[in-house]
């Protein structure tokens, strides 16, 4: 309440909210408070001049992957892409989607995009990173169905 003019605290406090909503079955609510952070975060100089331009968008993604929701994980990516061309989870994200959905020309697109995007990097991390990805839904839904 007494920093209302904090722009970082509020990103983090929709982050938060967001991921938290999406995890206890308010997975609308959640994501329109992550959309609400990637927006917020769109125009932010400090943010791009990090190397964090995509990082509200990824979260984003990552959460409507994970609840099920395509098209909000699909716009999300695509505006991961769209800020910060050297984001790993973007395409990453959409390869998975992409798989997911039976689009496999497209996920190799995104996988080759995934991989430049990572290659300075260990393999094996990268390999990891994959892994979780693929986990997300699947993850999710079996937390539900013990609920």
């Amino acid at each position: 309440k007494t920093r209302k003019g904090d722009k970082k605290l509020q990103n983090k406090v929709w982050e938060i909210s967001g991921l938290a909503q999406c995890k206890t079955g308010m997975a609308e609510q959640g994501l329109a408070l992550l959309k609400k952070a990637a927006d917020a975060s769109k125009n932010d100089y400090q943010q791009h001049a990090w190397g964090h331009g995509a990082y509200y968008m990824e979260v984003w993604g990552m959460a409507a992957l994970a609840a099920g929701k395509d098209i909000d994980a699909e716009e999300a990516f695509l505006e991961a892409i769209a800020h910060d061309p050297g984001s790993f989870r973007g395409p990453l994200g959409l390869q998975i989607l992409c798989e997911r959905l039976g689009r496999t020309d497209e996920a190799k697109q995104y996988q080759t995009m995934a991989e430049k995007a990572w290659q300075h990097a260990e393999v094996k991390v990268f390999n990891e990173a994959v892994t979780q990805v693929r986990q997300l839904k699947s993850a999710t839904l079996s937390t539900s169905a013990g609920q």
